[in-house]
Parts: C-alpha cells; structure tokens; sequence
C-alpha cells in the first residue's frame, strides 16, 4: 500500500507493524472495518477508503477500511476527542488500552 505522506517511524514500529501483519488476528489482504461517530466533521478531510453513512446536524457516522490495525488505529486517533469508535468492539478496547498507554507517558 502507498501512503500519501510521509512516515518516520522507529524500527520498534516498524516490527509491530510486521507483526500485525503476519501473526495477528487479521488475515494478511483482509481489511479492519471499523465504524465511527465523527463531531466537528468540517475539521477533517476523508480519505478514499472512508465514506459517510449517515449525516446528523452535528456528527457523521463513518464506515473506514485500514489495511492494518496499525493504520487504523492511528487514523481514529487522529480525530483527537472528536471521534468515537461504535463498533467493532474490539477496536474500541484497543483504542482505550492505546490511550492509557498514551497518558501513562505523561504521568
């Protein structure tokens, strides 16, 4: 897959990027679906592998497929408090468990 910007990632990522790919739970070419509640939409531009469900006054609701969790996971984490990961129910834990990760950083 070609990302369009460019990544500086340490090799530590890049084995766990690896990893997912070949020993995780989702097969290598089986894309992560995740669907997602987005506030502030006007902020952010999709990309072509996201697409809106539905359309409120003030969220969308949006269908993305990531060729890794990684990816994924980095992409929700990109909207900041403005996302909320519905389903699946695994990507909300992994989000919740990176984000405790994330703040014991800071502590």
């Amino acid at each position: 897959h070609t990302l369009k910007s460019r990544s500086f990632l340490n090799v530590s990522k890049i084995k766990a990027i690896l990893r997912n790919m070949f020993d995780g739970d989702t097969p290598l070419g089986q894309d992560i679906v995740i669907k997602y509640k987005l506030t502030n939409q006007n902020e952010y531009v999709l990309e072509d592998n996201e697409i809106i469900l539905e359309e409120h006054s003030d969220y969308i609701i949006v269908k993305g497929k990531y060729y890794n969790e990684f990816i994924a996971i980095q992409r929700i984490l990109s909207f900041s408090p403005n996302c909320t990961v519905l389903e699946p129910d695994d990507m909300k834990q992994k989000i919740v468990e990176k984000l405790k990760e994330m703040r014991a950083l800071y502590d």
